[in-house]
């Protein structure tokens, strides 16, 4: 039998591929292409400082299980999110929580927002996202010393 194509693993390959194209792989890297999306990914940062779950960095503070950008934002405000409120990433990088790239906003706003953007339409929240991101590109080109 074939051995796991993934460099570094010497496994007996017990998944081929002939029906999905895919290199021939063993257990552990099918699991991971099936679970993860990437035979590579762990679903944990490597250096042990949290993990990910659906996209998002999660920390585990005073024994319970965090999202690191509800944390931040609430750690900004100096008071717990109401049960309405979501923290929305402006470029859509669940893992990027920057403090200028996250924004709070009512649920039902965040779901107009998300709403507009999967159908493709021009809707005056998807306008409101749009500015939103120009002035946080310019707050970063300000602070990289750039002029636009």
């Amino acid at each position: 039998m074939a051995k796991c194509s993934i460099v570094g693993c010497n496994t007996e390959a017990k998944y081929t591929g002939r029906r999905t194209g895919k290199p021939p792989v063993c257990i552990k890297h099918y699991t991971r292409w099936r679970r993860w999306g990437s035979f590579s990914y762990l679903g944990k940062r490597l250096d042990g400082t949290g993990f990910y779950r659906d996209g998002y960095f999660m920390k585990t503070i005073d024994g319970r299980q965090v999202r690191m950008h509800r944390y931040i934002m609430e750690q900004h405000l100096g008071r717990k999110l109401k049960p309405d409120e979501v923290v929305h990433h402006l470029n859509g990088i669940k893992d990027d929580n920057h403090l200028e790239n996250l924004v709070v906003l009512q649920w039902n706003e965040h779901s107009k927002m998300n709403t507009a953007f999967i159908r493709n339409k021009h809707s005056k929240m998807s306008t409101v996202f749009i500015k939103a991101l120009q002035v946080r590109i310019r707050g970063l080109e300000e602070k990289l010393g750039r002029k636009s």
